[in-house]
C-alpha cells in the first residue's frame, strides 16, 4: 500500500537506534557517574566524620577519589579511542562515531576539571 503523497514512508526506527543514541552519550553519563561518586563520597566521609577525624583518612580519602577519576577518565578515553578507530566507511557510521567520540572528549575534559577541588579544596570545610 502507498502512502498518499507517492513515496514511500521511511522504515520504522530499529532497535539499534536507541543503543546508538546512548553510545553517543555514553561519556556523559560517565561523567554524570563520577560527578555523583566524589561529590556523595565526600559528603558522606564529612558527614560521618571520616575525613576530620584523622587527618590521614582524609588523605586516603582523596587518593580513593583521585583514583576514581582516574579509572572513569581511562574508560571515557578508550570508548572515545574505540569508537574513532571504528568510524567506517559509511557516513551514518562515521557520523555516529565522530559524534561519540567528540563528546567523550567534552566529558573527559569535565572529569580531569573535577580533579582540582579534589587536589586542591580540603575535604570538609
Amino acid at each position: 500500500m502507498s502512502s498518499p503523497s507517492g513515496r514511500l514512508r521511511p522504515a520504522p526506527p530499529r532497535g539499534g537506534e536507541l543503543l546508538g543514541v546512548l553510545d553517543i552519550a555514553f561519556g556523559f553519563f560517565v561523567w554524570a557517574l563520577h560527578l555523583l561518586v566524589i561529590y556523595g563520597a565526600g559528603a558522606l566521609a564529612c558527614v560521618l566524620g571520616l575525613a576530620s577525624a584523622e587527618p590521614e583518612a582524609g588523605r586516603w580519602l582523596r587518593l580513593g577519589l583521585g583514583g576514581v577519576t582516574v579509572l572513569l577518565a581511562l574508560v571515557v578515553a578508550g570508548h572515545a579511542l574505540a569508537r574513532w578507530r571504528g568510524a567506517g566507511a559509511e557516513p551514518d557510521r562515521r557520523f555516529r562515531a565522530y559524534a561519540a567520540a567528540s563528546g567523550d572528549a567534552i566529558a573527559l575534559v569535565a572529569i580531569v576539571w573535577q580533579a582540582f577541588p579534589i587536589a586542591l579544596a580540603p575535604v570538609c570545610t
